[in-house]
C-alpha cells in the first residue's frame, strides 16, 4: 500500500521487561504510556486512555 503524503505515522512498541509499558512515536515526537499499579503497570506515565482524552481536549 503506497504511503499517502501528509499522513501521520504512528509506531507503537511494547517496552521489553515491562508488563504494560509502551513507547510510541508520532512523527518527531515520542511518548511513553503505562498503566497504574492497580492495573498491573508501574504508573510511570499516563495511561493510553489519558493520552486519548488529552488528544481530544487539545
Amino acid at each position: 500500500m503506497p504511503e499517502r503524503p501528509n499522513t501521520p505515522q504512528v509506531i507503537l512498541r511494547h517496552i521489553q521487561g515491562t508488563q504494560l509499558q509502551m513507547f510510541t512515536t508520532t512523527g518527531k515526537h515520542s511518548y511513553v504510556l503505562d498503566e497504574p499499579e492497580t492495573r498491573g503497570g508501574t504508573d510511570l506515565a499516563a495511561t493510553p486512555f489519558e493520552f486519548f482524552i488529552a488528544g481530544h481536549a487539545g
